[in-house]
This record gives C-alpha cells, structure tokens and sequence, in this order.
C-alpha cells in the first residue's frame, strides 16, 4: 500500500510513539505559518548502527557467489533511507 500526503493523518502509531507524532503536529503546524517544514516517514532506516539490513549486506559481501533471500515475487517495495542521508 502507497500512501501520500493525504494519509499522514490516518497513520496510528504504537503509544511507545506518541511524543515522535506530538512533534509532527507541531512541525506541521509550523508550516502554516510560512516555515518551509517536512516530515519526512521511511519505512526502514539502515547503517550507522541500525542493523535491520546487516544480514542481508553482510551475505551480499561475504557471498557474491550466492543469491539473496527474496520475499515473494521481490516485487515488493519498502522505502529505505541511510541514517545520514536521512540527517
């Protein structure tokens, strides 16, 4: 499922998140009042210590010869970001 501007206010976060979404409103909030303001929601960050990928890249390098476990069809898209890129 693609989602866009329109379906931030739809998204429901786990409580754990609350304060990360409070501080969304108010940057969205801000925006209104001329400030050029993004939110910015990807769906998994990587590198600098976040390891959701390291299995994956570490296979990748240390097994060139071997392929990669796909899920599904590997027609699947999942936004990713670099922890510094996302900076």
């Amino acid at each position: 499922m693609r989602l866009t501007e329109q379906d931030l206010s739809l998204r429901r976060c786990p409580k754990k998140f609350d304060l990360i979404q409070e501080l969304e409103r108010k940057v969205m909030t801000s925006a209104r009042a001329h400030l050029r303001t993004y939110v910015i929601c990807p769906g998994l960050m990587y590198g600098n210590g976040e390891d959701a990928l390291f299995n994956h890249f570490r296979k990748a390098w240390m097994h060139p010869e071997e392929e990669l476990y796909v899920i599904g069809d590997g027609a699947n898209v999942l936004p990713m970001i670099h922890v510094r890129d996302l900076a």
